[in-house]
């Protein structure tokens, strides 16, 4: 019986593949952005990117991470694909629907909507 490359690879305990280096890895990048710049650039879209290193220049989008990453991805064992997008779905609609917010006055948007709907609007004002 034939021994397949993979078994062969296992049992020396060498990988045959090699590591991607540096340099291709910076081309993947450069190139991925330069797609990006150009797609912003024909749409008339503005990048403003953060410097490396900066997380505090993107505080609103590190907040909201480590809330994902805490209250949703690391309390459920996500088994396949579907179930961690129901998963976070789920999280998500609870995080924006559900949630009382400080801007809102301590309601959470479906109330607010009702508080609003039920206001009677004033002529003149």
């Amino acid at each position: 019986m034939r021994r397949s490359k993979f078994t062969e690879t296992q049992s020396s305990g060498r990988s045959k593949r090699s590591k991607p280096d540096d340099k291709s890895a910076l081309y993947v990048a450069s190139w991925a952005f330069r797609n990006r710049r150009t797609w912003a650039y024909e749409r008339g879209v503005q990048l403003r990117l953060i410097q490396a290193g900066k997380p505090n220049q993107n505080s609103y989008v590190e907040s909201f991470n480590g809330r994902l990453r805490d209250e949703c991805l690391n309390e459920n064992c996500l088994i396949h694909l579907l179930h961690a997008r129901a998963m976070i779905e789920a999280w998500r609609r609870e995080y924006n629907e559900e949630r009382p917010k400080q801007a809102l006055g301590g309601l959470t948007p479906s109330a607010y909507a009702r508080q609003l709907a039920s206001a009677t609007i004033q002529p003149g004002l």
